[in-house]
């Protein structure tokens, strides 16, 4: 359970340096531990991680994630170029982009424009009843 604890803190931003190494040391601990050949092989995919990717560990540390799998550690802006072609929202790997016939995105000032994961849920907490029915409505053309 400690182990789970660790790597979902380091996937969700909140890791620590030390997390690392308290990883390695109880995934051995387990290995030492364990009676069965099961319990001696469970952690090996996250030693096995740990051995040959260890810099995507390190990137998430640093807040980022080289995969672009971590919703916690992704954030989008939309700047003044923003012309509304849905590009991003075609790209993104996490659905973490609503599309909506709504244009929530152009802001008044500077600065304004940075889309928050704060700012983009409470965008979608406000429409979510317009947007479910704009799907509905669409869902025989998908």
């Amino acid at each position: 359970m400690q182990l789970r604890h660790f790597l979902e803190e380091i996937c969700e931003g909140r890791g620590q340096e030390e997390d690392i190494e308290k990883i390695k040391t109880l995934s051995e601990g387990i290995i030492q531990g364990s009676l069965c050949a099961l319990g001696k092989s469970a952690p090996n995919p996250v030693l096995t991680t740990l051995e040959y990717f260890r810099e995507e560990y390190e990137a998430h540390l640093d807040g980022n994630c080289p995969a672009k799998r971590c919703k916690d550690l992704i954030s989008y802006s939309v700047t003044d170029e923003c012309i509304g072609c849905t590009l991003c929202l075609q790209a993104c790997p996490v659905d973490a982009i609503v599309e909506t016939r709504l244009h929530e995105y152009h802001m008044e000032t500077p600065g304004e424009n940075i889309m928050t994961k704060d700012k983009l849920l409470a965008v979608g907490d406000k429409y979510d009843a317009m947007i479910a029915a704009d799907k509905a409505a669409d869902a025989k053309y998908r």
